[in-house]
C-alpha cells in the first residue's frame, strides 16, 4: 500500500488518506494528524506544523480569528493580550501596530479598539479598561 493511502482488507485498491490524515505506507488506515499540525491535501505521507496565525485542533489548518493569534504548531488561537487589538490571522500576543491608541481601550482578546463612552477620555495607549 503506497504512503498516502489506506488499504483494507475488503478494498481491492489503495484508498486515499483524507485532507488532515495521513499514511507512511504499507497501513490499513490513514492516522489523524496529531494538534499543531495538519495536512494541505489528500494522500499525504506526513503532517507538517500549523502555520503562525492558525490553528490546527484536528489536523486541518484555521485562520486564528481577530482578537486572537498563535505561534507556528498551535493547537489552538490565544487571546491576545490586555491592550492591543489583533487583526485576524496575527501571530503575535502584541502585535506591532496593535497598540491600542489613547481614547480608546483594549480588553485581553479584543478584536477592536473600543472608544471610550462619551463624556470620558483615556489619555494613555496601550490602555486595556476604562
Amino acid at each position: 500500500c503506497p504512503a498516502g493511502h489506506q488499504c483494507s482488507n475488503s478494498s481491492a485498491a489503495p484508498e486515499a488518506c483524507s485532507v488532515g490524515f495521513y499514511s507512511v505506507g504499507s497501513a490499513t488506515h490513514c492516522s489523524p494528524c496529531p494538534a499543531g499540525t495538519h495536512t494541505d491535501s489528500a494522500s499525504q505521507e506526513a503532517c507538517v506544523t500549523c502555520p503562525a496565525g492558525q490553528q490546527c485542533p484536528f489536523g486541518l489548518a484555521v485562520p486564528c480569528p481577530a482578537g486572537t493569534f498563535s505561534a507556528a504548531g498551535s493547537a489552538n488561537c490565544t487571546g491576545c493580550l490586555p491592550g492591543y487589538v489583533c487583526g485576524p490571522e496575527s501571530s503575535e500576543a502584541a502585535p506591532a501596530g496593535g497598540a491600542c491608541a489613547s481614547g480608546f481601550y483594549c480588553p485581553a482578546g479584543t478584536p477592536s479598539a473600543i472608544p471610550c463612552p462619551v463624556g470620558t477620555f483615556n489619555p494613555i495607549s496601550l490602555a486595556s479598561n476604562l
